[in-house]
């Protein structure tokens, strides 16, 4: 959904003429959406924890907890531990949501 939304949002740039092309790697889309959208709080969030869940296969991670009961990944990200337990992820997903909103009132206008 994040690849979906960050292509459209490249697309209808490119029909505002505020991009001249829209690129072809991920890494070239993240790039141009973080300076697209470099004042808006919620979008560079989300950008930087979808180049995180990209990552998330080669890092460093620990499983904590049982199961049902203080489920906790433990990810080592950019020298820092990060909790994936259930309060993040209801985070995560309100961000997301917000995102997702953005996206539509943008492509909207």
């Amino acid at each position: 959904m994040i690849e979906t939304s960050i292509e459209k949002a490249l697309e209808h740039s490119k029909k505002k003429k505020k991009l001249k092309e829209v690129p072809t790697s991920p890494v070239e889309k993240i790039s141009v959406m973080k300076k697209l959208f470099k004042k808006d709080k919620n979008i560079q969030d989300v950008i930087e924890f979808y180049e995180m869940l990209k990552k998330v296969e080669g890092l460093r991670r620990e499983r904590i907890g049982e199961f049902r009961k203080n489920v906790n990944l433990k990810i080592s990200y950019k020298g820092e531990e990060i909790n994936m337990d259930l309060e993040n992820l209801r985070t995560n997903a309100d961000m997301l949501e917000k995102f997702i909103s953005t996206i539509k009132q943008l492509l909207l206008t």
